[in-house]
């Protein structure tokens, strides 16, 4: 009974401890508001049915995720300021799992705590804290986890209730996002690789019960997305891969996914923050220095496992086999679509962390287990200061400035006033407009449509003149190069009281 005090104790403090970390890094960029294409998600998912969600009219079908969407829309209400908050817990669950899958497997609190904050302070986190769908990406990741997670103790302990636990994750992340469908053959290679199909004649229709059960699932899988999918070959932006692919894209799409991981950013900054020909020379020092320490691990690591006898150096390759596919399948799979976005690596690096940690943790001598676990402890340090280093750079992403503008407004509305803000009459000046009109992201905290909004939109002072009772309504100033909103209410009252 002590020990499950003790067990549930350290979870509270280790879940709080990761929620406030991740409060304190990310709270200058906490979602307030939702912009571009994700403008309407709020008063959709509040006034769709479940089912009219989870079909979404044959576009995609992810019910998983789409579930829990539904669900925290309906919680949330108008709050955006609320999905924020629900990003972050989202986040700190899935870093949770992460630390007890470490500590589990590599029996240590110390890999718990560094696979965490390699979670944590990635620069593949900012879609996930940023936007409302943010949850979906985190979902997947999480359930992608847990799958490889199961298949880890299966290799390990061979017990068959692994196996068919991960079957069972395997489908759910495929039903949050179809992305994860391509985890099928690791099942097949986890089977291929355990000791426990020794145990059935070859002839026996249970020695293939669990690859026949793998293909059974992934084709009932292909099965729904067929039927439930206008087409199932969508890829990003709206196009259809079948059109786009090609084989040198597909390779070079493969080699930036690597480099991603790596740390090293080739795309438009629109898409990565900073390419790597805009790196600082410290950043670059940085990244050279964290593949310099992965380098030495790997190499040391791979001489360790020849040097083991037959079956244990068995075991150890078909761990290092399960971590490479995890990495290797979703790295492809998102590489047959027209670009790959950095979000989409985090499953990928996550696995990546776990093969580092456990080549780490392999010990066949005291001091060179101290000179690789420098190495990582190293590695983590680079990673700490890349991941700040790169939040500098979300500025340059597709969609921040009209976030951050969004957001500010947000504040100087939503979060000022809250409901009652559609009981007072707006005046916003601003030179131009942003990419979503003033109006939507004024409406967006109406997802029932419930209130009349008043708003006047003129693009300078002077036209304030042309505005009738101008000192009774809240006029907001637009400062386009600060992205930022300022209520100057009280100045315009005085302006136009002293005439």
């Amino acid at each position: 009974m002590l020990k499950k005090q003790k067990s549930v104790i350290e979870l509270i403090v280790v879940f709080a401890l990761i929620y406030v970390g991740i409060l304190a890094m990310e709270n200058d960029y906490l979602l307030r508001s939702a912009v571009k294409d994700d403008l309407n998600f709020t008063s959709y998912f509040c006034n769709a049915s479940l089912f009219e969600v989870i079909y979404a009219g044959g576009y995609k079908f992810r019910p998983v995720s789409s579930t829990i969407l539904w669900i925290l829309a309906h919680i949330c209400g108008e709050n955006l300021y609320l999905y924020g908050y629900v990003n972050i817990l989202f986040g700190a669950i899935c870093a949770l799992v992460i630390y007890y899958f470490a500590k589990d497997v590599f029996g240590s609190e110390l890999y718990g705590a560094i696979a965490t904050v390699l979670y944590v302070v990635s620069r593949f986190s900012y879609y996930q804290i940023t936007t409302q769908l943010g949850v979906m990406e985190t979902t997947s990741t999480l359930l992608g986890i847990v799958f490889v997670w199961k298949l880890y103790k299966y290799l390990d302990i061979g017990k068959s209730k692994y196996f068919y636990s991960a079957v069972v994750f395997y489908f759910l992340c495929s039903m949050s996002h179809e992305r994860y469908t391509a985890l099928m053959p690791i099942l097949i290679y986890v089977w291929l690789m355990s000791d426990e199909k020794s145990k059935f004649d070859k002839k026996s229709v249970l020695y293939f019960k669990k690859p026949l059960i793998t293909l059974g699932v992934f084709v009932g899988i292909l099965a729904i997305f067929q039927l439930l999918v206008t087409n199932m070959m969508v890829g990003t932006g709206g196009t259809v891969v079948t059109e786009t692919i090609s084989v040198e894209s597909v390779y070079n799409n493969v080699i930036k996914s690597i480099k991603y991981i790596f740390g090293i950013n080739t795309s438009e900054i629109w898409l990565t923050m900073i390419d790597w020909n805009s790196y600082s020379e410290k950043a670059k020092f940085t990244i050279i220095a964290s593949i310099i320490m992965i380098v030495i691990i790997v190499l040391i690591s791979a001489i360790e496992i020849i040097r083991m006898k037959k079956d244990e150096r068995k075991r150890s390759l078909s761990k290092v086999g399960l971590f490479v596919l995890s990495v290797g399948a979703l790295v492809c799979v998102s590489s047959i679509t027209i670009r790959v976005e950095l979000r989409w690596m985090y499953f990928p690096y996550v696995a990546a962390v776990f093969l580092l940690i456990y080549l780490t943790s392999i010990k066949s001598n005291r001091w060179i287990f101290s000179l690789k676990l420098a190495c990582l402890v190293v590695y983590v340090i680079t990673m700490i200061g890349f991941g700040f280093y790169c939040r500098r750079y979300y500025t340059n992403l597709y969609y921040w400035p009209v976030y951050t503008a969004a957001n500010s407004l947000s504040d100087c509305t939503y979060g000022e006033y809250e409901e009652k803000m559609y009981e007072k009459s707006w005046v916003i000046i601003a030179s131009g407009d942003l990419e979503n009109s003033y109006e939507d992201l004024m409406n967006q905290f109406d997802p029932y449509d419930q209130y009349d909004l008043q708003l006047q939109v003129v693009r300078s002072v002077d036209e304030l003149q042309s505005i009738d009772n101008i000192k009774e309504k809240e006029v907001l100033y637009y400062v386009e190069k600060e992205m930022k909103f300022t209520n100057v209410s009280n100045m315009v009252y005085e302006l136009y009281t002293q005439e």
